[in-house]
């Protein structure tokens, strides 16, 4: 009588954390799919750590989400072939850059109100909106580092931009870097309703490393 040897079924495993301090992250989605985009889905434990098993071996990639944790972390994905047995993935996730917005109307007449305007971050060619809903201040969490604007979009033509500032220096209608873990919680948006003149440009964003 001949025995086949007999074949481990997959799993994945790994622990997710933070690139920088090497903390454990709690919460993280992590998703192994296929070419077709089927697959399945876990999140990582308290400790960091996660488990997915019942998909043959093969090709896949799989992906670390971890936009929503804290103040939100970038995400990661690696192509991998699953072997049958143990196979052991990785990956230390960076803070995904935020930038935190207070809007301020400086014109003289009435204020703007709900649906008005809309406060934008644009990484890339993606855009990233909120509308204003009486609010002032804007988060944006979970964005890609890349090539970045402010701006802001009006539904009431009454209004108009008259400034966006990041600790101070003018980056009105400038596009800057945008790097992971960068914290851009000091920037100013002015909107006015003086629609004389042209919105301000000038000056490029220095960024103070």
């Amino acid at each position: 009588m001949t025995f086949s040897p007999r074949t481990e079924p997959p799993v994945v495993t790994g622990a997710i954390t933070d690139a920088q301090t090497g903390a454990p992250l709690a919460g993280v989605q992590v998703d192994l799919v296929d070419a077709s985009n089927l697959g399945i889905h876990t999140r990582t434990a308290a400790d960091g750590t996660y488990r997915l098993e019942g998909l043959p071996p093969g090709r896949y990639t799989i992906s670390a989400h971890g936009e929503a944790i804290g103040d939100g972390y970038d995400w990661a994905l690696e192509k991998i072939a699953v072997e049958p047995g143990l196979n052991v993935i990785n990956f230390g996730l960076t803070l995904a850059p935020l930038v935190v917005a207070t809007v301020e109307y400086i014109g003289s007449g009435v204020p703007p109100t709900p649906g008005d305007y809309m406060v934008s971050v644009r990484v890339d060619g993606n855009t990233r909106g909120i509308t204003f809903n009486g609010q002032e201040t804007f988060e944006f969490r979970g964005l890609k580092s890349g090539q970045a604007r402010i701006g802001v979009g009006f539904a009431a033509l009454s209004y108009k931009l008259a400034a966006v500032l990041v600790d101070d220096q003018d980056i009105t209608g400038q596009v800057f870097e945008l790097r992971a873990g960068d914290r851009l919680t000091g920037v100013r948006i002015l909107i006015t309703d003086d629609l004389s003149g042209a919105v301000r440009t000038e000056g490029q964003f220095q960024r103070r490393d």
